[in-house]
Order: C-alpha cells, then structure tokens, then sequence
C-alpha cells in the first residue's frame, strides 16, 4: 500500500472566516470542523501521519500545506499540535507578511513545533509558463529567503498549481531541492536525484465518506473528471485553461443561484 500524501490550503472557521472570494481559490478551503473529523478519521482508522514513505504495506500518510495561509498557523497548527501530528508546508515567500498570510515569526515558530517549511516559489507563478531564468530565480529566491527566516536548509518544495514538466523538474534540482510535490496523484516522468511525490487534493465539498473512499482507494472522487481537467490543462496552457475554468465556474455559480 503506498503511502497517501493529502494536499491542504486554507482553514476556515466562524472566528477566521476565509478571505478567499475567488471561486477556483475558494474550494480549496476546508471548514475547521471537516479538518478536525478527517484527522481523527485517520488516527482512528490506523492512518499513521508521518513525513516519509511508510513500510510496504503499512498505511501511512503525509499532510502537506500550500500557500502559506495564515490560517495554516492559526487553526491548523493547534490542532496537529494536539495530535502530536507533523506536516509539511510550502510558502508562496512573496506573499509572506501580507494580508491574511503567515509572518515571518509564524513560519519560525512553525518550524519550532516540529513542522517542515518547503518553498512554493517565490510569486505562486507557474513555473511551467517561465523561461528558464525565471523559474530558476523563483526556485532560488524563494529557497533563500526560507533559509534566511530559518537559518536551516530548505530542500522540499511543491509546484504551484502543480505545474512540473522535466524541465523545471532539472531547474529544481539544480537549485537544491530533493523533494517536489505535485497535484496530481501520480507523478508522469521521474529524474535520477529528485523524488516527486503526488498528492490528493482536499475539496471542501467532499463528504466524510468521500474522503475515506480516496484515502482507501488512492484517488480522488470524481477521478474520470479531475483527469479529464488534468489532460485539459495539459493540451490549453494554462492561460487558457484558467480562462476556460473561470467561465465555467461563474456559470455553476449563477445556475445555484436559480
């Protein structure tokens, strides 16, 4: 049984409320209760939550942040605390300071707890858009400036938007990294000297039983559909694919609203 590697972004309860509006953002944010009912759904079904690959057959997961939300450390980090949990979080490091994102000192005492801080580039571009020169002074400044805060090395990182091909893959391990995450669920290539590990992407609209059908199974509901996406992305760009998943979301919405 391979390892479940869960992929989270913002945490949202009555007293953080999300500050995410936009649509593509805002399925991404959990509520603090669902969190809190998938964490002990995984203590309480022999999940063991760790940061590296479990033995062969055992079940094992990984948790796994983007972005830097401050509700990361805010809502998130007490309760892994609870738990005596570890996770990795990947810090969008242009961000860092601002509105509604983790400070310095967060990150720091993030780090103190026991959690790994990883780089999720330097501006959240896609890395897969850039020329090489741009994405190795994303790969590289985001890497320092986490060291700077830290004063330890940074050499995990995960892609935003999940956008890795072979070439940025090369650039990152060029830049030092030895781990990158992705968003999907299985990687598509491989690179001598980088581990590159996929991951299940958490959706606020998932029920409890949705959840554990994914954690048993290793996919996410709705596979057909997220591959069919996936492909899109790959065949559009990501510009157009953007465009393409902005209009049919504004659709969905005003259709909810009938």
């Amino acid at each position: 049984m391979s390892t479940r590697i869960l992929m989270y972004h913002g945490i949202e309860s009555a007293s953080m409320p999300s500050e995410m509006t936009d649509p593509g953002d805002l399925r991404y944010v959990l509520g603090l209760d669902t969190f809190e009912v998938q964490l002990d759904w995984l203590a309480r079904n022999g999940w063991a939550i760790q940061l590296t690959d479990g033995a062969p057959g055992a079940r094992s997961a990984v948790l796994t942040f983007d972005d830097g939300h401050a509700s990361n450390y805010e809502l998130a980090l007490p309760r892994l605390r609870d738990r005596g949990l570890p996770a990795y979080f990947f810090i969008t490091t242009d961000w860092i300071g601002s509105d509604y994102y983790m400070s310095a000192d967060m990150l720091t005492e993030l780090a103190a707890a026991g959690m790994t801080i990883g780089g999720h580039g330097a501006s959240h571009s896609f890395l897969t858009d850039l020329s090489d020169a741009d994405a190795q002074r994303e790969l590289e400044s985001s890497r320092d400036r986490l060291q700077d805060i830290l004063g330890t090395p940074v050499t995990t990182m995960s892609a935003p938007g999940g956008r890795v091909d072979l070439r940025i893959a090369r650039l990152a391990k060029a830049a030092g990294y030895t781990d990158v995450y992705i968003s999907d669920n299985k990687p598509r290539f491989s690179l001598p000297g980088l581990r590159i590990h996929g991951r299940l992407a958490l959706k606020r609209n998932y029920s409890a039983k949705q959840f554990a059908n994914m954690v048993r199974r290793n996919r996410e509901p709705g596979f057909l559909l997220t591959s069919g996406l996936r492909t899109a992305k790959r065949v559009l760009g990501n510009d157009r694919y953007l465009a393409a998943r902005g209009l049919a979301l504004r659709l969905l919405e005003l259709r909810k609203r009938r």
